[in-house]
């Protein structure tokens, strides 16, 4: 309203900062002969389909973001500012330099986890194998004090002794 009619809205202000209980009748000496006429001129409607408001994909909503599409953007920008920030820090020779120190000094760290969890799992393993080898033994033990009556009969499973032996015999 300033920028259409600015004696108006000048006149509105001093009007709504009075303390006077006659505000119609203060609104009497006022003009609206110019908001009249742009009443009576009306809108201008522009039925041209390709408008850009009118452009774009029919699907979505107004610009109205469900809070996982938020979420989803919000991290988005997040990311592109650290980068940015990053890529500005680096730009220094004594930043980059510490970066990149932090940088190998927290790869020495990982790999030390990493070494640590590995040697961790190698002797859970073996200390396994040790027990499955220890049952076994026991089991073994066992079945050699039945005796012959007792003792399965194992088939060989590698055949290639007798390969060997064919290939002697021609």
């Amino acid at each position: 309203e300033d920028l259409l009619d600015p004696e108006r809205a000048r006149a509105r202000r001093m009007i709504a900062q009075s303390n006077e209980p006659d505000f119609v009748g203060r609104l009497g000496d006022i003009d609206f002969a110019a908001a009249r006429t742009r009443l009576v001129i009306g809108r201008t409607v522009d039925d041209d389909p390709n408008r850009p408001c009118l452009r774009g994909d029919p699907k979505e909503k107004g610009g109205l973001m469900t809070s996982q599409d938020f979420l989803e953007e919000k991290a988005r920008k997040e990311a592109e500012e650290a980068k940015q920030l990053a890529d500005a820090r680096l730009k220094d020779p004594k930043t980059r330099q510490e970066e990149l120190a932090r940088r190998a000094e927290e790869k020495a760290q990982k790999d030390k986890e990493a070494f640590s969890k590995d040697e961790e799992d190698r002797a859970a393993r073996l200390e396994q194998k040790k027990r499955k080898m220890v049952a076994e033994e026991a089991e073994a033990f066992k079945r050699s004090k039945k005796g012959p009556a007792g003792a399965k009969k194992q088939a060989r499973l590698s055949f290639d002794e007798d390969a060997e032996d064919e290939s002697e015999d021609e």
